[in-house]
C-alpha cells in the first residue's frame, strides 16, 4: 500500500533555543548576563506549512516523543506531511479529494487482496471508483466504501484500521476533502483502539479546519 504522510503544521510556541540564537549573541549572554539576553535576539523558529497544522504538543501525544522538525514531500494539491524521529512514525495527507485519485488504486487493491468480504455491490462500487479516480472524481465516495468494507458496518464512513503491532491509520473524506493519519509508535502495541481514537479525532479536526 502507498504509504502517505501526515500535513501536519505546528505553531510557533514563542520559545528560542540557543542552536536558534546568533552565536555571537549566545557568546556574550553566557559570559555577562543581562535582561537582553539570547532569548530576546534570537530569530524566532521558522514555522513550516506542516508545523501549522499539527501542533508540536499534539505531535508528541501521537508518538511518545517530542519531534520537532517536520517533513513536507511533494504531492500535487495535497499536504503530505511527516514526523520520524527514533522509529517512530506520523504520516498526514490532507486535501482535495481529487488529489488522492492517483493513489485510490493502492487501497483498492489492498482490499481486495486482503481476504475481507467484499459483497458484490461494494464490488461493484469500487470497480467504479477505480474508473472515476482516472478523472479525479468520485474518490470520496469510493473512500466511504472502502470504510464499510474495511469494518464489515454499513454505516461506516472513516476508514478505520490496525496495520500491523505498531500502525493505526484512519481515512476520511467529505465534501471534496481528503485526510489520512497514519500513526507507527509502541503506543499502538500496548493500546490500539486508544491510538485509532487519537488518529480519528485529529482526522475530525483536519476535515473541520479551513
Amino acid at each position: 500500500m502507498v504509504a502517505v504522510v501526515v500535513s501536519a503544521l505546528t505553531g510557533c510556541n514563542g520559545e528560542t533555543s540557543k542552536e536558534s540564537a546568533d552565536p555571537g549573541d549566545v557568546a556574550s549572554s553566557e559570559e555577562t548576563p543581562s535582561a537582553g539576553s539570547d532569548e530576546e535576539d534570537a530569530e524566532p523558529r521558522p514555522v513550516s506549512r506542516c508545523d501549522a497544522l499539527v501542533s508540536p504538543k499534539r505531535v508528541t501525544q501521537l508518538v511518545g516523543i517530542p519531534i520537532e522538525d517536520s517533513t513536507e514531500q511533494p504531492a500535487g494539491e495535497l499536504q503530505f506531511c511527516q514526523w520520524t524521529k527514533r522509529g517512530r512514525e506520523l504520516l498526514v495527507v490532507d486535501g482535495p479529494a481529487a488529489g488522492w485519485s492517483a493513489f485510490l488504486g493502492a487501497d483498492i487493491e489492498a482490499v481486495q487482496s486482503s481476504g475481507t468480504p467484499i459483497t458484490p455491490a461494494q464490488e461493484q462500487a469500487l470497480k467504479a471508483g477505480l474508473r472515476q479516480a482516472r478523472t479525479g472524481d468520485g474518490v470520496c465516495s469510493t473512500v466511504t466504501t472502502l470504510a464499510q468494507v474495511w469494518s464489515g458496518d454499513p454505516g461506516a464512513e472513516m476508514v478505520r484500521l490496525r496495520q500491523g503491532d505498531r500502525v493505526v491509520r484512519v481515512d476520511a473524506c467529505e465534501d471534496g476533502r481528503f485526510t489520512r493519519v497514519l500513526i507507527d509508535a509502541p503506543s499502538v502495541t500496548s493500546n490500539p483502539d486508544a491510538m485509532l481514537a487519537d488518529a480519528e479525532a485529529l482526522v475530525r479536526d483536519l476535515q473541520a479546519s479551513p
